[in-house]
């Protein structure tokens, strides 16, 4: 017999539910689910928002500490949120969701809820790339708040 192969479990594992702003025709899903993981919020250095390769990115997180032998993440003192990607696993589908336009927003919204307000970083992996440039782009170009992801170009 072999050994049992246990996968870590995340610091916490929700749901969370959004109420639509009036007149919001934006793809922004009302249910989003993610999960936790490393460092709890108050003792870490950072959050990561983490963009995975697999559309069920939230449960992803398990396998990177379990070929590792230690959970990564705490040892560097990591709060990592893994968010399912929309219309997957517990994140509902919103056919006018666009990546370049609503991730961002989705993420913000996702931190905002758990109280992050120290210092945040991107991964992403394989298929998460897209919405890592999303998030970047969105960062780089936030002054002109037309949500079109282009500076103005004023200051």
């Amino acid at each position: 017999m072999g050994t049992i192969f246990r996968l870590p479990q995340p610091l916490s594992r929700r749901v969370l539910e959004f109420a639509p702003a009036a007149g919001d025709t934006t793809g922004l899903p009302r249910r989003v689910k993610m999960t936790t993981w490393g460092a709890p919020l108050e003792t870490a250095v950072c959050t990561v928002v983490y963009a995975g390769g697999a559309p069920t990115s939230a449960e992803e997180p398990a396998l990177h500490s379990a070929a590792h032998g230690h959970d990564i993440y705490a040892a560097r003192r990591i709060h990592l949120v893994a968010i399912d990607k929309v219309g997957m696993g517990g994140t509902e589908l919103n056919v006018r969701f666009q990546v370049r336009r609503d991730y961002p927003r989705m993420v913000e919204r996702v931190l905002d809820e758990l109280g992050v307000t120290g210092p945040i970083g991107v991964l992403g992996i394989s298929n998460g790339g897209p919405y890592v440039m999303a998030s970047l782009t969105a960062s780089c170009n936030h002054g002109d708040g037309d949500g079109d992801g282009e500076s103005s170009g004023a200051p």
